[in-house]
């Protein structure tokens, strides 16, 4: 498991760290310039194949309560709640 993008050596001015009940967040607020993000956000919002899956709880079939994708090597599978994501390609704004 990858625990972070960064290297551990990476001055501590440039993240802040959130403490979780079990687990600890770091944010790079700072990572890309302001318009950089804007412009990168709306290309992943625009060209990412998002999906809503359904799940079958107590009988009944809900919309789980969020779009998403899974994008991933081919050989690569995930799954939960009986959901079985098969990646699709990375896109190039994610790599």
């Amino acid at each position: 498991m990858q625990a972070n993008l960064f290297e551990d050596t990476v001055d501590s001015s440039f993240y802040e760290d959130h403490d979780l009940v079990d687990a600890t967040l770091r944010k790079f607020p700072r990572a890309f310039a302001p318009q950089q993000s804007v412009q990168l956000l709306n290309t992943l919002l625009e060209t990412t194949p998002w999906r809503q899956d359904r799940l079958r709880i107590a009988g009944r079939e809900i919309a789980v309560p969020r779009l998403q994708c899974w994008m991933g090597d081919p050989d690569c599978r995930y799954g939960y709640s009986g959901i079985r994501l098969v990646p699709v390609a990375w896109s190039e704004a994610v790599l």
